[in-house]
């Protein structure tokens, strides 16, 4: 309340001006279809219709009913069955061999390094990461906010310069062990703005 009676106070010159904040969004209708998108009709759709689950049911309906398998209906919900099927059975294949056999992680046996990983998002993750067993390379130019974390080694390193990324990279290999995971929480360009770096 007494900041307001100090700006109601205030000469006409010293006033703040209020004209740039003319510009005023026009009111949004919340309409029923806003939240759909064609990723979730398509998600709806592939565990639903297009699940060959659900496309097996049909002809089995017809089946209980005692509908003949010569009849129109039964054949035609048998053939869409089997093809939604053999559509299903080829995207698993395509998968398998786009990604390969899924590998099981033990986080024990793995070496993760974080660049920008002194301070913000880079540290949650680092100490997460650490707490669950894996070897932690922290690279950044600022020292760690905080120094005890389990399972994390910090490293001062710029990684603009290679010099330096390739001397850090010989050290980690040689304390911790090949890195098999790189997470980058750090861009070299500075928030002009703010004028301090945005990680």
């Amino acid at each position: 309340m007494r900041r307001f009676r100090t700006l109601t106070n205030l000469p006409s010159s010293l006033a703040p001006s209020f004209a740039m904040d003319s510009f005023r969004r026009p009111p949004q209708r919340e309409s029923w279809f806003a939240p759909l998108s064609v990723d979730l009709i398509l998600k709806v759709l592939y565990v639903t219709f297009l699940h060959p689950f659900v496309a097996w049911m049909v002809p089995l309906c017809f089946r209980a009913e005692t509908m003949e398998y010569t009849a129109m209906p039964m054949k035609v919900s048998i053939v869409y069955a089997s093809l939604v099927t053999a559509c299903w059975i080829l995207s698993a294949i395509n998968k398998r061999i786009a990604f390969g056999r899924p590998r099981y992680v033990d986080l024990e046996d793995e070496v993760i390094v974080i660049t920008g990983g002194a301070s913000g998002l880079g540290l949650l993750i680092a100490e997460v990461y650490g707490m669950r067993g894996a070897s932690v390379a922290v690279l950044d130019v600022r020292e760690m906010e905080n120094g005890e974390a389990r399972g994390v080694t910090y490293y001062k390193c710029d990684v603009a310069d290679k010099a330096q990324v390739a001397r850090v990279a010989a050290e980690i290999e040689r304390d911790v062990g090949f890195a098999r995971a790189r997470m980058r929480c750090v861009r070299r360009l500075t928030d002009d703005r703010l004028g301090r770096p945005p990680c």
